[in-house]
């Protein structure tokens, strides 16, 4: 959901992921990066008119279990998804590629990544 900093009203509901979002992040002023319950990161883009729509090469669906954190790279280039399942994935924001995926040697959930 989006909100206006100026009034308490809804601008828009983003729907798309099956559970509950439980992490976001800004990679730009117009690109959107939430994490889910579902196990997805789904990337959604600003338009003029329509507001955030979801990318046609997402959702991204490499996590086992439910996902933690976003974490956009402060250029806007990358972002980082973390997850239950003890992995941290590197992205490319724009072709939405797997950069690297790092591995909780212990099993452990990632719960944060910055």
């Amino acid at each position: 959901m989006s909100y206006s900093a100026h009034h308490t009203e809804i601008l828009q509901k983003i729907e798309g992921h099956t559970s509950d979002v439980t992490t976001c992040d800004f990679a730009s002023n117009l690109t959107l990066i939430t994490g889910s319950g579902d196990k997805s990161v789904r990337v959604w883009d600003w338009h003029p008119g329509e507001g955030y729509v979801q990318r046609s090469n997402s959702p991204l669906k490499d996590h086992k279990y439910n996902v933690t954190c976003i974490q956009a790279s402060p250029q806007g280039f990358m972002f980082a998804s973390a997850s239950v399942d003890g992995t941290a994935i590197l992205w490319n924001v724009h072709s939405l590629d797997k950069i690297y995926t790092m591995t909780q040697i212990s099993g452990d959930p990632i719960r944060v990544c910055r």
